[in-house]
């Protein structure tokens, strides 16, 4: 989501503030806006349309391709490591004005904010002779029964592998465990790819504003009931 006139979206991100403890500036881009990004936004449509029509996604995968967690259930050491790796693939990925800021704090006082992370599995890099790495991410905001989907990105040259639909099945079911009832976001209207993704796990467009993202870039907002 990037900043907009729209009175709903302005409201809306000034009650998630209200609601959220010790929210401080690191997540500021949720109020100011920011953008939810797509694993796959930047590749090729055709490479994009064959991606979500491949024979892994319309059933389970075999073996996950990502180990994932989030960075709260790790120690400082491991946590701080895993931050600083999310926060290259930021900087790589986003234009400053879009890139969030990635800090230790996340990890310390932010209990309503969740990073995941996605790393490659052991197997995977041991054929490649690497070790096991931070190749995409997630970030929401959880108030009461809703949550705010921040920001999704998969590293560049680990897109069109399906790893962007795998996190997203991940986020939808824990958050269906822990009792949450709706997953919102705002995503450009241009983003056919990161709409058709997000259709097809069940978001439905909602809202339409002009303008969202800037001068001619429509926002529309995408709502998830988990509750189905």
């Amino acid at each position: 989501m990037e900043a907009g006139e729209g009175l709903t979206p302005y409201k809306e991100r000034r009650d998630l503030v209200e609601d959220i403890d010790d929210f401080s500036c690191s997540l500021s881009l949720v109020v100011l806006g920011s953008h939810v990004r797509s694993y796959n936004e930047d590749e090729d449509e055709d490479e994009e349309n064959e991606q979500l029509e491949s024979p892994q996604h319309r059933g389970e995968m075999a073996e996950s391709p990502l180990v994932i967690g989030d960075i709260h259930a790790l120690g400082q050491n491991e946590a701080t490591a895993t931050i600083e790796a999310i926060s290259r693939i930021e900087r790589r990925t986003f234009p400053t004005s879009e890139a969030m800021q990635f800090d230790v704090s996340l990890w310390r006082k932010k209990p309503n904010t969740r990073v995941i992370y996605g790393k490659t599995t052991m197997a995977a890099a041991a054929a490649t002779s690497m070790t096991s790495k931070v190749i995409a991410y997630a970030v929401y905001v959880r108030v009461k029964e809703k949550a705010l989907l921040h920001k999704i990105c998969v590293e560049g040259g680990h897109r069109g592998q399906g790893l962007g639909r795998q996190m997203m099945v991940y986020i939808e079911d824990r958050l269906r465990r822990e009792g949450c009832q709706a997953v919102h976001l705002w995503v450009d209207a241009a983003r056919t790819p990161a709409r058709r993704l997000y259709s097809s796990r069940g978001f439905e467009e909602t809202e339409t504003v002009d303008d969202y993202y800037g001068r001619d870039r429509t926002g529309i907002k995408m709502v998830l009931d988990l509750t189905r």
